[in-house]
């Protein structure tokens, strides 16, 4: 039983240092972003989730170029010329 008991205390030491590190990452990612919105110039643009569904197991830098394209051709036709992504 005693045993048991401190593998228990371990996995969630160790989970919770998991998760307190995560939390940082998501606290900084959220800060990142919050300073980007307030200081976005006209010519830029953010990009905050895309997602691509494709049959296709194949994931080479002929697939990666083909999402980009795609990614970087919708805000253009919404807002014009952009010269940067975020």
């Amino acid at each position: 039983m005693q045993r048991s008991i401190e593998d228990f205390l371990e996995k969630f030491s160790n989970s919770l240092e998991k998760l307190l590190k995560n939390s940082l990452i998501a606290r900084e990612q959220s800060s990142y972003l919050k300073y980007k919105k307030e200081n976005l110039q006209p010519s830029e643009c953010l990009q905050e989730l895309c997602c691509f569904v494709s049959e296709s197991l194949k994931h080479d830098t002929i697939a990666a170029h083909l999402f980009q394209h795609k990614l970087i051709s919708f805000p253009k036709k919404e807002v014009g010329e952009i010269s940067k992504i975020v």
